[in-house]
C-alpha cells in the first residue's frame, strides 16, 4: 500500500469534513445548540427574590384587611348625629371588604404557591438542560472542530513518520452519536414539561398584576356610599392606610420576571430537537468516509514503520 502525503490527505479529509458540515446544516444546529447553553445559564439565575417579596408585601395588605374588617368603626369617618349614619353604611363597606379579601386569599395563595414552585421550575430546567449541555454541547463542539483542527495538523507535519504516528481515537469518537439517543430523549422532556409550566408560571403573574393594580378602584368602590360621598378629605383612614398598603405593591414592578418566563417559555417550546439532532447524525454519517481514508493512510504509514521524533509531538494532538 503507497503512503499519501500527509499534508495533502490531512487538507483533503479537512476540506471533506467542512464540506460535510455545509451539506449536513451543521452550522445550524451550532446555533441551536449555543441558544440552548443561553436558556440554561438563563433558568440556573432563577426569578430572583421578586415572587417573595411579592408574597411579603401582600401579607402585609391582607393583615391590614383583616385589621380593619375586625374594627368595624374604622370604616367610617363621623360622629355625633352621624354616628348612627355611619354605622349603618359601615355595614355595607364591612361586606364589600369581606368579598375584596376572599378574593385577595385565593390570589394570596397562588402567590404561595408561585413562591415555593417557582424556583424549583427554574432550577429544575437548569439541571435538566445543564445534563443535556454536558454531552451535546461537548459532542457538537468536537465537531465543528474537526476541519480546523486537521487543517491546522496539515501545517505541521513533515513526512509519512508524523503520519504514522497519529492516534485517531478521539476523531472517531467526535462522530460517534451512540451517547446522544437518550440526550435528545432528555430534550424532548423538556420541553414537553417546561413550556406549560412556564406559561402557567407567567399567566399567574399577569393574574396577580392585574389584581394588585385593580385594587385601588375596588377599595374606592367598597368605600363609596353616600355618606363617604358626603364627607370631605381622602375618606376614612381606614382606606387611607389601605391604599397606603396598595401602594406599595405596586411599587414592585412584575413586568420584568413576567418578560422572562414568556420569553423562556418561548424558548423552551420553540425548541426543535429535530434540527439538531438530523444535522448532527447525517454529519456523523457524511464523515465516516473521509475520516475512514484518514485512517487508511495512517495505517499505511505505520505499517511501513516510519516514526520520526517530530512524530511525539504530534502524537497526542487527538489524544490530549
Amino acid at each position: 500500500m503507497s503512503i499519501p502525503d500527509p499534508k495533502a490527505l490531512l487538507g483533503e479529509v479537512s476540506g471533506e469534513l467542512k464540506e460535510a458540515q455545509e451539506k449536513a446544516g451543521l452550522g445550524n444546529a451550532d446555533a441551536l445548540v449555543a441558544k440552548l447553553e443561553e436558556i440554561k445559564d438563563k433558568a440556573k439565575e432563577g426569578p430572583g427574590d421578586l415572587v417573595d417579596k411579592i408574597k411579603g408585601e401582600f401579607k402585609n395588605f391582607m393583615d391590614k384587611m383583616q385589621e380593619t374588617i375586625d374594627d368595624p368603626g374604622s370604616l367610617m369617618g363621623g360622629g355625633g348625629a352621624l354616628a348612627a349614619c355611619a354605622s349603618y353604611f359601615a355595614k355595607q363597606v364591612l361586606e364589600k371588604l369581606k368579598a375584596l379579601k376572599a378574593e385577595g386569599e385565593k390570589i394570596f395563595s397562588t402567590i404561595a404557591k408561585m413562591a415555593s414552585g417557582l424556583a424549583s421550575s427554574f432550577s429544575d430546567l437548569g439541571a435538566a438542560l445543564g445534563k443535556v449541555m454536558e454531552v451535546l454541547g461537548q459532542q457538537m463542539k468536537k465537531m465543528m472542530a474537526l476541519p480546523k483542527e486537521l487543517e491546522d495538523l496539515a501545517g505541521t507535519v513533515s513526512g509519512p513518520e508524523d503520519l504514522g504516528k497519529m492516534d485517531l481515537d478521539d476523531l472517531k469518537k467526535a462522530i460517534d452519536t451512540s451517547a446522544l439517543s437518550s440526550v435528545f430523549e432528555e430534550l424532548g422532556g423538556v420541553k414537553g414539561n417546561m413550556g406549560p409550566t412556564l406559561q402557567q408560571a407567567a399567566d399567574t403573574m399577569e393574574q396577580i398584576g392585574d389584581f394588585i393594580t385593580d385594587l385601588p378602584a375596588k377599595l374606592s368602590a367598597a368605600f363609596d356610599t353616600p355618606l363617604a360621598q358626603c364627607m370631605c378629605g381622602q375618606g376614612p383612614a381606614a382606606l387611607q392606610d389601605l391604599m397606603s398598603k396598595v401602594g406599595v405593591l405596586k411599587e414592585l414592578d412584575m413586568a420584568p420576571l413576567v418578560a422572562t418566563l414568556k420569553q423562556t417559555k418561548e424558548s423552551v417550546s420553540n425548541m426543535d430537537v429535530e434540527a439538531v439532532k438530523k444535522p448532527i447524525e447525517e454529519f456523523a454519517a457524511a464523515a465516516g468516509d473521509p475520516i475512514g481514508k484518514l485512517e487508511k493512510g495512517v495505517s499505511a504509514a505505520k505499517a511501513a514503520g516510519g516514526v520520526g521524533d517530530a512524530a511525539r509531538a504530534l502524537g497526542g494532538m487527538f489524544g490530549k
